[in-house]
């Protein structure tokens, strides 16, 4: 994706930011879902379904894919809100925008089939060293392992990991449609 860069001041009062008022008024209501998020150990689908109308999946995408492009001090203010609430609830946050920015990273192809039905694609994985092996196999490459952690996987449109190449490292984000999650660990 070509770089974006645009010259921007920082808002002067980031707790009057629309996105910042949102989270704020959501804390009590993710208070309300601590213990659902502790024994499920997930993300509740009505909180999910708020966030997704708040525009917090979308914080870090670019306007050009129909993002809200925030300047950082907002989303970490965001960010913080979300976690007073509940810290999961600002951890799947934050480590979904870092799944996106990552995705940022791709050729265009890849962001524009990502974010084709919106700038709030769930990211969920990670792209750490590690965690599978790919071997070549006909029209690709066939890819097995363990990754440590998901946060997020239950709700997201597509997952994160990467995977060693002999002598390489590449990153992979298959689809859900053609991925599957075996088995999530808890911890």
């Amino acid at each position: 994706m070509r770089q974006i860069v645009e010259e921007k001041l920082l808002p002067a009062d980031i707790d009057a930011q629309p996105t910042v008022r949102a989270a704020a008024a959501l804390r009590s209501v993710i208070r309300s879902y601590r213990e659902d998020v502790e024994r499920e150990q997930r993300l509740p689908k009505a909180l999910v379904e708020q966030f997704h109308a708040a525009g917090f999946y979308s914080l870090v995408i670019p306007r050009e894919l129909v993002g809200l492009q925030a300047d950082p001090l907002t989303y970490v203010r965001v960010v913080e809100l979300l976690a007073e609430g509940a810290g999961a609830v600002g951890w799947n946050l934050a480590n979904n925008s870092i799944g996106q920015l990552v995705t940022l990273g791709l050729p265009d192809e890849g962001v524009h089939e990502i974010y084709a039905h919106g700038a709030d694609a769930v990211i969920a994985g990670t792209a750490v060293m590690g965690g599978g092996r790919a071997v070549p196999v006909d029209g690709g490459y066939r890819v097995t392992g363990r990754w440590p952690f998901g946060s997020g996987c239950q709700e997201s449109s597509w997952m994160l990991g990467s995977f060693q190449i002999p002598e390489s490292l590449l990153v992979f984000r298959p689809a859900r449609r053609s991925g599957q999650v075996s088995k999530v660990a808890r911890g």
